[in-house]
């Protein structure tokens, strides 16, 4: 019988030096409502071609190995905005504000395929290169992460046993959007995400020099998008127009609320401006909707919930 999904597993801890020799059994920590992840190993080939020898290839040259990967994640709580961002302090009741580090925490994975004959892999200086929160009209919250790592490894090593978190994830319902000082636009579609521009580097050396030695941070890069239902209402009907052609930089927030004041999540997106924001003209009977994307020059979030860390 071929392993499947449902007997698959996937933990990580967060490493105290980058790529270091993960411990069996360490790797407890739920990121959150996985439904399916990707890890590609991709080394890099030379292919030799030469005269005397034919059409045919003659010989073959392995280069460094690639390590990526993506998880798509029905949002819980903050542990991955964390892992994206890097910056962290916490206060009880188990408050958590995070904001964008000069350099963000490296993690080991496990992930296994359960059977009788386990497949468990390491994958090693794991970092969090974008990652990216959506709420959608109808549906649940949803996140994205996209991920490069050091290097990937088979293990005979004994399991980690998960800790799992049975939270329900975030519903659209849950969360209001104030934009520009304004808090009653009909929003249908809003994202938020991170970019880290992560350049993974392969330096000159004689010992596992095919693997990355540094994942090193770029400039980081935030974008909001959103689809909104223009309103007929005075001021606001011209708003995001006016903001546009101004260039006036305003603040955006973003609350998830599942619990008054002991679990939601509430995003602060400072020094925004309108990048885009095409105003057209739809067909008779549908409603006048806009895209619009938003760039921030810093965010942050604060995060309340029961979880004493996400570190």
């Amino acid at each position: 019988m071929p392993y499947k999904g449902d007997n698959a597993t996937m933990g990580y801890k967060i490493e105290t030096a980058f790529d270091e020799i993960p411990t069996q059994e360490d790797q407890t920590t739920w990121l959150g409502i996985i439904p399916n992840a990707d890890f590609d190993d991709s080394p890099e080939y030379k292919d030799y071609h030469t005269i005397n020898k034919g059409r045919d290839m003659f010989l073959e040259n392995r280069g460094k190995i690639n390590v990526t990967g993506s998880i798509p994640i029905e949002l819980q709580d903050g542990r991955a905005i964390y892992l994206a961002m890097g910056d962290l302090s916490e206060e009880d009741p188990y408050t958590h504000t995070i904001t964008g580090a000069s350099t963000i925490p490296s993690i080991c994975i496990e992930t296994m395929y359960e059977g009788s004959n386990d497949f468990l892999r390491y994958y090693r200086g794991v970092k969090f290169d974008s990652f990216e929160i959506e709420a959608v009209e109808g549906g649940e919250v949803k996140a994205s992460a996209s991920w490069l790592a050091a290097r990937g490894e088979k293990s005979t090593n004994t399991p980690s046993t998960i800790s799992s978190v049975a939270t329900k994830p975030f519903m659209y319902h849950q969360g209001s959007i104030n934009l520009a000082g304004y808090g009653s636009f009909d929003i249908t579609n809003f994202k938020w995400s991170i970019n880290n521009n992560l350049k993974a580097r392969h330096t000159i050396r004689s010992t596992d020099g095919e693997y990355a030695k540094l994942i090193i941070e770029g400039k980081r890069d935030y974008e909001i998008t959103a689809t909104v239902l223009i309103p007929d209402a005075s001021t606001y009907n011209s708003q995001i127009y006016d903001y546009l052609i101004a260039g006036t930089t305003f603040t955006t927030t973003l609350v998830l609320t599942r619990t008054a004041v002991s679990d939601l999540m509430t995003l602060t997106a400072a020094n925004c401006t309108i990048r885009t924001a095409p105003h057209n003209i739809p067909e008779p009977g549908e409603e006048v909707e806009i895209s619009i994307s938003i760039k921030p020059r810093t965010c942050s979030w604060s995060i309340v919930d029961s979880i004493s860390t996400y570190a």
